[in-house]
């Protein structure tokens, strides 16, 4: 089994387990599903794992440092959590 499978379902483990206690306290089962996935896209481009940075920083023609990559990444993660938190008001 690949490392990217591996992770895969370690993050989605955890899901089976909250959706039923998200289903009874009211929340929205599509607006469950969305919010994972922004949550886990979120880890995807921060540190300390932020595997999407490195790619980027693979990707670059310029050779640029992670740092170029982190600070690129940083207003895209400032915008999912305040996306994140106006959801969380809603519910």
């Amino acid at each position: 089994m690949s490392h990217a499978m591996r992770k895969a379902i370690s993050a989605s483990m955890p899901i089976p387990i909250t959706y039923p206690i998200a289903v009874a306290l009211g929340v929205d089962p599509i607006l469950f599903g969305t919010f994972i996935v922004l949550i886990c896209e979120l880890g995807a481009i921060t540190p300390p794992v932020g595997r999407n940075l490195f790619v980027v920083r693979g990707i670059r023609p310029d050779e640029g440092g992670i740092e170029d990559a982190i600070y690129g990444a940083l207003p895209y993660a400032a915008i999912m959590i305040t996306r994140s938190a106006c959801r969380e008001s809603r519910v």
